[in-house]
């Protein structure tokens, strides 16, 4: 698994409320190159990223076992939980 590295890209609103990023404030020295890659927006509307997260860390896996019968292996990954709290469609 791996590490999520921004939660939000850097950004402030100043007293503006313009949303900016490092190196929108006309500082030097600056290389101007920034990922703007946070799991939520500046203004914390969230990504693609978030939902594709969340289904990564989910504790439930299914795996088929036998397409042709609909045999299913059902991995449970909580750690003091069972899984009658979850629905299966």
């Amino acid at each position: 698994m791996g590490v999520v590295r921004s939660w939000y890209p850097a950004t402030d609103c100043g007293w503006s409320g313009v949303l900016r990023l490092r190196g929108d404030f006309g500082d030097e020295p600056n290389d101007g190159n920034f990922v703007i890659d946070g799991l939520v927006s500046a203004d914390r509307v969230p990504s693609p990223g978030l939902i594709e997260y969340k289904k990564v860390i989910e504790p439930v896996w299914v795996e088929a076992i036998d397409v042709d019968t609909g045999q299913l292996r059902i991995h449970n990954f909580y750690d003091f939980s069972n899984l009658k709290h979850l629905v299966c469609s």
